[in-house]
């Protein structure tokens, strides 16, 4: 094989990833043909089929006898994780992505290879969201869009999260805390339970109504008034911070949690802590994903796609082990598969 090469394994990476044997796009523009979607984002306007967990095909409100079914020109292709089905001549499964409830990933056989497409994975699983389970791929495609970062553990989260409960429930102040991603702003509502009165947005409430939708339900989110209760737990969007201003809230604490929280970051809305953390996996995680499911190939794809790649064929990081490092593919700005050197 070439060392840049537009096609491999069976996908065509000049315009997207595209499975050609199953006219499938995995990540891309469809062109009225039929796409995997296996995060929680909007269905692709010109895909002619979208296929997913059927989690995530409740969660879009997709019933057979829902108003969708009746106004939709074709239903999503939804399947159970871990339910085998056949896309021309070949076989599919879809398995939990560990990044959200409905969340997959993608696994295919093809000319006796099991390729696994992983997007919003995460190894270390958000609350909500079913695990990665094992799974031995030959070729793996990741999303290293922060492959070049380091986010929170759930477990460090977790700890933040119960740190902040113990000075609310003492009296000592309420919380105010800021997203970027609504899903982990759900994560974290699952984190406080019953613990303490959450409060939040509208926009918030409707994907814990989507959370319900999908069997993960999250402690009631109440809409927040004029004025914050002393004793709550605030989530709130980082795009509308500015209608926090003018409330009752100057003796909360402050905490940012999003993808690219840093101290300027934190400093510009007004936080006193803050939290990296995403959906996503950051360079730790998929670092530990390439090592539990031991590919022969990784693709790796994204802006922390040469970092991933740089760390896997590193020597010293197999330095007293018997593992070898896989072969790694760099999905370039130009869309061609560049084998790191």
């Amino acid at each position: 094989m070439d060392n840049i090469v537009t096609e491999a394994f069976g996908v065509t990476a000049s315009e997207g990833l595209y499975l050609r044997s199953a006219r499938l796009w995995v990540d891309g523009k469809p062109r009225k043909e039929r796409a995997f979607i296996g995060d929680l984002r909007g269905r692709p306007a010109r895909a002619e089929r979208i296929v997913c967990s059927a989690q995530m095909a409740a969660m879009w409100g997709y019933s057979s006898a829902g108003p969708k079914a009746r106004t939709a020109r074709k239903m999503p292709l939804a399947a159970p994780y871990r339910e085998r089905f056949k896309l021309g001549e070949r076989n599919f499964e879809l398995l939990p992505a560990g990044s959200a409830p409905g969340a997959a990933l993608l696994a295919v056989e093809s000319d006796g290879r099991d390729l696994l497409f992983a997007g919003a994975a995460r190894l270390d699983a958000l609350p909500g969201a079913d695990p990665i389970p094992d799974f031995a791929a030959d070729v793996l495609f990741v999303d290293a869009r922060f492959g070049h970062v380091e986010h929170a553990s759930v477990a460090q989260l977790r700890a933040e999260v119960d740190d902040a409960l113990h000075r609310l429930l003492d009296g000592t102040r309420g919380h105010v805390w800021l997203f970027d991603d609504p899903v982990v702003a759900l994560a974290v509502a699952l984190l406080v339970g019953r613990r303490a009165p959450l409060y939040g947005t509208l926009g918030f409430k409707r994907w814990s109504w989507r959370f319900g939708d999908a069997d993960v339900h999250t402690p009631r989110i109440r809409r927040l008034g004029g004025h914050g209760q002393p004793a709550s737990f605030v989530l709130w969007p980082i795009r509308r911070v500015l209608e926090l201003h003018g409330r009752d809230l100057d003796d909360f604490q402050w905490t940012l949690c999003a993808e690219s929280a840093d101290h300027a970051m934190a400093d510009q809305v007004g936080a006193e802590r803050f939290i990296p953390m995403s959906r996503h996996s950051s360079g730790t995680d998929l670092d530990r994903l390439v090592h539990a499911l031991q590919p022969a190939d990784v693709v790796a794809y994204g802006n922390g796609a040469a970092a991933l790649c740089a760390r896997l064929n590193d020597p010293a990081n197999y330095a007293g082990s018997d593992a070898q490092p896989p072969k790694t593919w760099h999905l370039d700005g130009d869309r061609q598969l560049r084998l790191w050197a």
